[in-house]
C-alpha cells in the first residue's frame, strides 16, 4: 500500500467511525459556516456594486485559473478549521481582495456542491440556504470521455473493467489501466513519471445545474446516483445545463483528509485538481471534512501540481 492509500484508509476508517447523529450534527455545524461565507461574499459583491468597483468574472473578465503562478499562497491563513471539541467551525472573515461574486448585479450566485456518499459531511443543508438565497446550484456528473480507448488486457493494472469503484464519483475520476500510484493528476505534466503523459481518463468530471425542483423531487441522476456515468450526448443531461468551472462563484469540495495548511487529499482520481485549475481566482472555495480527518502536517505526500485549499471548514 503506497502512502496516500495509507492515510486515506486511516482516516476513512476514523471517518466511517463517527455516528451517524455525530456526523449530522457536525455536518449542519459546517453547513451554517458555510451559508455565513455565502453570506458574506454576496455583502462584498453588493457593497462592490453599489460603489462602482471592479466587477471580477463581468464579461470580458479573463482573469487567469487557480494554477500555480497565481494561487496567493499567503491566503492559506484563511484555512482555519476546528480541533476536536470545539464549539463551532470557523472559517477567517473576507479580507480585502477576498473571493468575490463575479458578473453584474442581475447575475445569480453559482454554487458548485457534492452529494454525500457514506460517512462524507452531508452538505444539502447548505445547498437549500443557496437555493434559497437564489443560488445555481451545480452538481458533478461523470461522463465518459470519448477519448479513452480500453486497452488489451495485458496492459491493465488493477480491475480489468478499468474501474475502481473505490473512486468517488464526485471527486475523482475512476483509475483506468495504465494509470501508475494514487492520485495521478491529468492537469499537469510532472509528478507521476512517464505514465502521466499517456494518462487518458475513462471519466471526465462536468457540473451540472440542478433547480430547486429537481433536487428536493431527486430526478436529477448524476445527485442521486453519483456514482453513475453517462454518455457525453445521454438524453437525461438535457434537462441539467452544463456549468463551466470558471462560471462559479462558490466551489464546496469534498476531501478525504487535510492539515493545517490546507493540504487535501482526495480520492485519487485528481478531478478536483483539474476542476481548481480551471476556477476563477476571485472565487470562494472551500474544502470541507470533520476535524477527524485532520492529519499532522506532513502526512500527506504531495507532488509538485498539489495546491493547498484556501480554506477548510470542519467541525
Amino acid at each position: 500500500m503506497d502512502a496516500k492509500a495509507s492515510v486515506r484508509a486511516r482516516v476513512l476508517a476514523a471517518r466511517d467511525a463517527l455516528s451517524a447523529n455525530v456526523r449530522a450534527e457536525k455536518s449542519a455545524r459546517i453547513c451554517r459556516e458555510l451559508e455565513r461565507l455565502l453570506d458574506e461574499a454576496m455583502a462584498v459583491r453588493a457593497s462592490s456594486l453599489q460603489s462602482g468597483g471592479s466587477q471580477l468574472g463581468a464579461p470580458g473578465h479573463d482573469g487567469p485559473g487557480l494554477d500555480a503562478a497565481h494561487h496567493d499562497r499567503s491566503r492559506l491563513d484563511a484555512a482555519h478549521h476546528d480541533r476536536p471539541g470545539s464549539a463551532a467551525p470557523r472559517a477567517k472573515a473576507p479580507q480585502p481582495g477576498a473571493p468575490r461574486f463575479g458578473a453584474g448585479a442581475a447575475k445569480r450566485p453559482v454554487v458548485t456542491a457534492f452529494s454525500c456518499m457514506g460517512s462524507e459531511v452531508d452538505v444539502a443543508p447548505f445547498v437549500r440556504a443557496a437555493f434559497a438565497r437564489g443560488a445555481l446550484v451545480a452538481y458533478p456528473c461523470m461522463v465518459k470521455n470519448p477519448a479513452w480507448a480500453k486497452p488489451p488486457v495485458r496492459d491493465m493494472v488493477g480491475d480489468p473493467t478499468g474501474a475502481d469503484e473505490s473512486a468517488r464519483s464526485h471527486g475523482e475520476a475512476a483509475r483506468v489501466p495504465g494509470q501508475v500510484g494514487a492520485g495521478c493528476d491529468t492537469t499537469e505534466g510532472e509528478g507521476c513519471g512517464r505514465e502521466r503523459a499517456s494518462f487518458v481518463p475513462r471519466l471526465l468530471m462536468q457540473f451540472r445545474a440542478v433547480s430547486r425542483a429537481q433536487f428536493e423531487a431527486g430526478t436529477a441522476p448524476f445527485v442521486a446516483k453519483p456514482l453513475r456515468s453517462f454518455a457525453p450526448d445521454d438524453p437525461e443531461l438535457a434537462a441539467f445545463p452544463l456549468v463551466e468551472p470558471e462560471q462559479v462563484d462558490v466551489a464546496v469540495c469534498p476531501l478525504v483528509a487535510f492539515d493545517a495548511a490546507g493540504n487535501r487529499l482526495g480520492y485519487g482520481g485528481g478531478n478536483y485538481d483539474g476542476f481548481l485549475a480551471r476556477v476563477r481566482p476571485d472565487a470562494l472555495v472551500a474544502g470541507v471534512g470533520f476535524a477527524e480527518q485532520e492529519v499532522p502536517m506532513g502526512a500527506i505526500p504531495l507532488e509538485s501540481h498539489d495546491l493547498p485549499l484556501p480554506r477548510i471548514v470542519s467541525a
